[in-house]
């Protein structure tokens, strides 16, 4: 198991939150492409695989999308597929009241509730760091 603060050779730091900021999806080669915004709020370290802010691949947008959605700057916040955030992360954790947010017929979610009390060491964590 890595620390919490080491970086992989893909620039995603192991055992790191990321917060998801946007989805969109891009037209590329007459494809479409299933696309996430992360950032980490660290702010320091980005994805440098495919569509990375430096990517070639942003050539195969339209120009109205590479505006709306590429920034090249070092600000932690940066695009990948949904395939590599599937591959690369392992969980996902959805804050909100609840999920009506999604008012789809084909999504069913399940949902539960929990009373009690953060007990240090049995129910409640921190970074990898203070577990």
């Amino acid at each position: 198991e890595t620390s919490s603060s080491t970086s992989s050779p893909n620039g995603l730091v192991h055992g790191h939150a990321y917060t998801v900021t946007g989805v969109i999806q891009l037209m590329s080669r007459g494809k479409p492409v299933k696309m996430v915004r992360l950032w980490n709020p660290w702010g320091k370290g980005e994805w440098n695989g495919d569509w990375s802010d430096r990517s070639s691949l942003w050539q195969t947008v339209s120009s109205q999308d590479q505006e709306k959605c590429l920034s090249v700057a070092e600000d932690g916040e940066f695009w990948m597929t949904l395939v590599d955030f599937c591959k690369f992360y392992t969980d996902l954790d959805i804050c909100g009241l609840n999920p009506n947010f999604l008012d789809e017929d084909s999504c069913h979610w399940k949902t539960s509730m929990v009373e009690g009390r953060w007990v240090a060491g049995t129910t409640a964590g921190g970074c990898m760091n203070y577990k």
